[in-house]
């Protein structure tokens, strides 16, 4: 299997270029409406599109996003819930729960992230937390060690509360995060289901119109609150590519969405800057049972970049003319540098892929 060759460290190296990228991207960019906005591409984490991004506001039901994830993986799906008393009283939105009820962490999983379910989110918080209050705090610190750190919750439905709150950048973040787990993003991208459960059925629709509205769109997270506005988590795959957009506080919400996510499609395209299968080298040995020795990079990587950029990127190759056997399986022998503008943006090991033995005079 492939190895990646690790995208933070080539991205830390393009953030640079991100507030200036989002000043000349606002020109370009069909006007929106929502007060903050971001555009992410999913592989890399980049961001292609900023508008106060990192301006601290309330999330509403986006929230949810946080909720099923850490419930994810601090649960099973088969789990059995018992819903209750503060779960089936609560506002908002809600699938209808009832104290005393059963139902499988499945089912309130579909229900939290298909109809926005705020009585899902207490009884999957009070099941997973043992308490709303411990759960919330689960959800913050796993938002830290996302990198998501202008984020709190205390909540896990995201009705209005002070001291719960994210940035369109961390939102985006959380949810880049939250897709690269199979189960999230299978329901998130379920347009209608069936959950059966030992203790009854429960059939959900998906309230987010971007699943009917826009092709590619495979989620994420609708949110409405008086303090927050309308918001909006999307993701869309087409052509190889997938970018995470978010809108909160907008009057046009699924507008805006499919604005940012057809700009980020037509503007940027799935460009591989490395290639195992292609960096390839042969370099002479001295003094071995063998006169050449092969050698190359690990790993491939894909990143979205517009033309103007890729016209930037430029390789340069650092090996020796020849080297001395002994040369051992995986030794570093020299450097693929990758520059952008003339300015070298991460250093790829060349490594030998064979054993090069000391040749013996008989």
């Amino acid at each position: 299997m492939k190895k990646t060759i690790c995208l933070i460290v080539f991205l830390s190296l393009f953030l640079p270029f991100k507030y200036v990228h989002a000043e000349q991207n606002q020109i370009k960019t069909p006007g929106i409406n929502t007060w903050y906005a971001v555009v992410m591409d999913y592989d890399s984490g980049r961001v292609l599109f900023g508008k106060c991004d990192d301006m601290i506001v309330p999330m509403a039901s986006t929230t949810k996003i946080m909720t099923a994830i850490v419930a994810l993986e601090n649960s099973r799906l088969d789990d059995i819930v018992t819903v209750s008393k503060r779960a089936s009283s609560v506002g908002g939105s809600t699938v209808g729960l009832k104290e005393g009820q059963k139902m499988t962490m499945e089912q309130l999983l579909y229900g939290l992230m298909l109809q926005s379910g705020n009585d899902c989110a207490i009884a999957i918080a009070e099941h997973v937390g043992k308490s709303v209050e411990q759960f919330a705090s689960m959800m913050t610190s796993k938002a830290f060690d996302i990198g998501a750190f202008d984020t709190h919750y205390l909540t896990p439905h995201g009705l209005d509360s002070d001291g719960h709150f994210t940035t369109a950048y961390d939102l985006a973040l959380i949810t880049r995060y939250a897709l690269q787990n199979e189960t999230f993003s299978k329901i998130v991208s379920t347009k209608a289901v069936l959950v059966e459960g030992p203790y009854g059925n429960m059939s959900f629709h998906n309230i987010n119109k971007m699943l009917y509205s826009m092709e590619g769109a495979d989620g994420v997270k609708t949110g409405y609150t008086a303090k927050a506005g309308k918001c909006l988590v999307s993701s869309v795959t087409k052509d190889g590519k997938r970018f995470i957009s978010v809108t909160l506080n907008s009057s046009n919400r699924w507008g805006d969405s499919k604005k940012l996510l057809g700009y980020a499609i037509e503007k940027y395209n799935k460009n591989v800057l490395v290639d195992e299968a292609k960096h390839t080298y042969t370099i002479r040995v001295t003094g071995g049972n063998k006169k050449k020795v092969c050698a190359g990079i690990e790993g491939s990587l894909s990143v979205s970049l517009s033309d103007d950029e890729m016209r930037g990127i430029s390789y340069k190759v650092v090996l020796p003319e020849s080297i001395t056997a002994p040369v051992y399986k995986n030794q570093q022998l020299g450097h693929l540098e990758m520059y952008y503008n003339d300015n070298i943006i991460y250093s790829i090991p060349i490594k030998s892929k064979e054993d090069i033995y000391k040749k013996f005079n008989q």
